[in-house]
């Protein structure tokens, strides 16, 4: 697309003519085959302004008055009622214009490209009200005259007579009715014949063969006119941006789609090729194997998700750290028979011994689920977990999502890590999961026990669990905790390198709650 900048450069270079074109009210400036208004913008920024732009009569004025002084040149464009060119924009202009730079800093390539005039609707003020287009005339046809043409077509009806109406002139005429003579019928047909040779148009003289260059004009607007629409949407360098700070967000999303629906493929693919059982005898083995497993076994019972690694095959280390919240609280799951034996006699299902469900052993960790809370869903991983405090407010601008429970991995000695559930929401469990609260965070106000058990009395529940309440060493403490049996976490706001000591105590006095009162759970 022709950009106006380079056609005025090319003209100052002398290697393109200009002329200036003003139809009726409106002023062009022709560049050869090219026209532009006068006030068209190019895409030199003005300096200081990034969002606005020379006009192609501003640069035009300026390459004419270049020899002028700064101060007389301005002068002259303001008599003009044209934008003068700056002075920080001059010497670069001037040096782009006589061809002694190739880019200019100022140029913007993502503005939009200024839509040039059809010389077609130019024509007849370059050339004179009375300019024509020139007519087309094959070699053979134009060398006629008009009366070479009027000869031809009598000929030719001649001939058409000559072929067809001998028969009918060989035939005598014959009345057709006492009005309607035979002489009266050959007048006609003579009167008929003349008219007609006057009357046939000629083939060659409404012909007229669009020009090459009307041709090319009308598909480069429809390109320009298609072009001066576009808008830039997306460039190789935004898509690659995301709307969210976390990059690890949307594409665990993605990722654990694609996991699901191949899961979903294997699972219906082993169900269908799963051994059916021959009968419902009693297996001596299995209910050995039941028996082994009334013991505990902590690999029986916090088993792998193989789910979550077979298809990546990646190499967990040993860790239960990322397995499930399920797979964890509900145990391991019933070992499968090591093959089908033929039973000697049918028993009744009923007289065979079923396996109890394991009982989870998971300590349970209640949280405010206030908004206001030191401590929240979004940020109790970094606080109990990696031992940093970090604010609700600085996890939700990471993009962070709220969970409903988190499932924790302390680590300890030795390379062991111990899943530790953590809710806020402690009304919807059952009478096994309040058994295995060990700990919770106190915010202040009594309502935060309203429903619990033990008649949701605080002193009789801090009895029973252990009791802590997050604040800043600075703030005041609220007085009902004051008056509760509540081990008190004191965190500085600017002092990140306390708050491994501080939280340290948090796990400290929780196992000894945990050996005193609950040595059956996990820790």
């Amino acid at each position: 697309m022709a950009d106006p900048l380079k056609l005025l450069r090319e003209y100052a270079l002398g290697r393109r003519p200009l002329k200036e074109v003003k139809q009726g009210t409106e002023q062009f400036i022709v560049f050869g085959d090219v026209a532009f208004r006068r006030d068209v913008k190019t895409n030199h920024r003005i300096y200081g302004r990034p969002n606005e732009y020379y006009t192609l009569e501003s640069l035009l004025v300026f390459w004419n008055k270049r020899e002028l002084v700064h101060t007389a040149y301005v002068k002259e464009a303001a008599g003009l009622t044209v934008v003068p060119v700056s002075r920080p924009d001059r010497k670069e202009l001037l040096e782009y214009l006589k061809g002694e730079r190739d880019h200019l800093k100022e140029v913007d390539v993502t503005a939009p490209i200024p839509v040039p005039v059809q010389i077609a609707k130019l024509t007849d003020a370059l050339e004179g009200p009375e300019a024509k287009k020139a007519r087309y005339d094959d070699a053979s046809t134009s060398a006629l005259s008009h009366k070479d043409k009027q000869q031809r077509i009598e000929s030719l009806l001649d001939a058409q007579s000559a072929a067809g109406g001998d028969k009918a002139s060989s035939a005598a005429l014959r009345d057709l009715t006492k009005d309607l003579t035979a002489e009266k019928i050959a007048a006609l047909k003579s009167k008929a014949k003349a008219h007609k040779r006057t009357t046939i148009k000629s083939t060659d003289d409404g012909f007229e063969r669009p020009q090459e260059g009307e041709i090319l004009m009308d598909t480069d607007q429809i390109d320009r006119d298609l072009k001066s629409r576009e808008r830039v949407w997306l460039t190789r360098m935004s898509c690659l941006e995301t709307t969210m700070k976390n990059f690890h967000t949307p594409i665990c999303g993605i990722l654990k789609g694609i996991k699901a629906r191949e899961d979903a493929g294997n699972k219906a693919l082993s169900e269908q090729h799963a051994p059916k059982p021959l009968t419902n005898a009693p297996d001596p083995l299995k209910n050995q194997r039941q028996q082994q497993q009334t013991g505990y076994s902590r690999y029986d019972q916090e088993k792998f998700r193989r789910e979550e690694t077979a298809g990546f095959q990646i190499d967990t280390g040993l860790t239960f750290r990322g397995a499930s919240l399920k797979t964890i609280t509900e145990g391991a799951k019933p070992l499968s028979a090591i093959g089908a034996q033929p039973a000697k006699a049918v028993q009744n299902t009923a007289d065979v011994p079923k396996q109890q469900k394991r009982v989870s052993r998971t300590p349970i960790i209640v949280i405010p689920a206030a908004g206001t809370s030191l401590i929240t869903m979004y940020n109790v991983c970094d606080l109990l977990q990696d031992l940093r405090f970090v604010s609700t407010e600085e996890k939700k601008a990471q993009g962070i999502r709220r969970e409903n429970e988190v499932l924790l991995q302390r680590s300890k000695e030795g390379g062991v890590t111990v899943p530790y559930r953590v809710i806020d929401n402690p009304l919807k469990l059952t009478a096994d999961e309040w058994d295995r609260i060990v700990a919770v965070f106190v915010q202040g106000p009594a309502w935060q026990f309203k429903g619990w058990q033990w008649g949701g009395v605080p002193t009789d529940i801090f009895a029973r669990i252990a009791a802590f309440h997050v604040k800043y060493d600075e703030s005041n403490l609220d007085p009902n905790v004051g008056k509760w049996s509540v081990s008190v976490l004191s965190l500085s706001r600017t002092k990140r390198h306390l708050d491994r000591a501080i939280l340290s105590k948090f796990w400290a006095a929780l196992d000894k709650h945990i050996i005193k009162n609950k040595p059956y759970l996990r820790f």
